[in-house]
């Protein structure tokens, strides 16, 4: 019944993503909802206060307050700081080298990028990465 709904709340994120005009940045300002329900839907919601995308478990399953079906989806519209972005492989299956700034590390670290999706902590070269990001920590 879980993996229904989740289906379900997968299928009505999907749809409102797609309506013209859905999602601006106003929604990033906007509480994170949580809901008292039992099987609450594991989201991502940027949280105004930190300035970050965390992940919480929410009741809403309308798909148009502040929460995102992906953590690269709540930083590519609502995270301002590409470098504090978390480095997002994507949802494709490509082998692509790619490039992210890690902020725990400082530091610019390869990964592998699977074509599409993820978010734009995500660059071709190390160089590119590090002119964006710098080295924050030395080495």
């Amino acid at each position: 019944m879980k993996y229904i709904s989740s289906l379900l709340f997968s299928f009505l994120v999907s749809l409102a993503y797609s309506q013209p005009g859905y999602k601006n940045k106003d929604v990033c300002q906007l509480p994170l909802e949580h809901g008292t329900c039992k099987n609450g839907f594991e989201v991502w919601g940027f949280d105004a206060k930190t300035g970050q995308c965390i992940k919480f478990s929410s009741c809403n399953n309308e798909g148009d307050k502040n929460s995102f079906f992906t953590e690269a989806d709540c930083e590519t519209l609502c995270e301002t700081d590409l470098c504090k972005m978390s480095i997002a492989t994507g949802l494709c299956r490509a082998h692509i080298r790619r490039y992210g700034f890690n902020e725990k590390s400082g530091k610019c670290e390869m990964f592998i990028y699977g074509g599409c999706g993820g978010n734009p902590n995500n660059y071709e070269t190390i160089m590119e990465c590090e002119e964006r990001c710098g080295r924050r920590e030395e080495e």
